[in-house]
């Protein structure tokens, strides 16, 4: 049986440290905000509102205890099949960008997932515009989950720049 390769580990770190993150400010929002108070923090709307969430990330899906429960054990086996798929496709390679970018997306969806799965809704407390009228609601693991996808992308565009470089046939000047 083959160790597990340093991108592996690399992308296990970056799920734990979002995961771990997630769970810690979701704990502190319960703790030190109440339901529906708005707390400014910064400019341009930017604050703090706590907000239960029976929704998806940033609270896409609406409150069907069905759907719900499709969501959950869908969207979990498809995170533990996509991280073994991805670990083992890319064993032994990777960038690092990749390997945070699929620990951060892995963090953010496990995040979400937890909570929801054993308290029904996930808690949201992140506001960046809070004057406009429709108001998103998010938290940590939909950050990572943002910012996992963007990193990700990133990386795969630059693989398929570099591998179309590699098969070009070399331009060769003449004077």
């Amino acid at each position: 049986m083959r160790r597990p390769s340093p991108f592996f580990w690399s992308v296990l770190a970056w799920c734990l440290a979002a995961g771990l993150l997630d769970a810690l400010t979701k704990l502190l929002a319960n703790r030190l905000l109440e339901p529906q108070e708005w707390v400014a923090t910064g400019p341009l709307g930017a604050g703090l509102l706590l907000a239960y969430n029976p929704g998806g990330a940033f609270g896409w899906l609406p409150a069907n205890p069905a759907l719900h429960e499709a969501w959950r054990v869908g969207s979990g086996a498809l995170c533990l099949g996509a991280l073994v798929a991805v670990c083992g496709y890319v064993h032994g390679r990777g960038a690092r960008s990749s390997a945070a970018g699929w620990g951060l997306l892995f963090g953010g969806a496990l995040g979400n997932l937890l909570e929801q799965t054993l308290t029904v809704h996930a808690t949201d407390f992140l506001v960046l515009n809070g004057d406009a009228p429709l108001v998103r609601v998010f938290n940590v693991a939909d950050v990572a989950l943002g910012l996992g996808a963007l990193l990700v992308g990133a990386s795969l565009a630059r693989s398929v720049r570099m591998r179309s470089r590699a098969l070009s046939p070399q331009r060769v000047r003449t004077p």
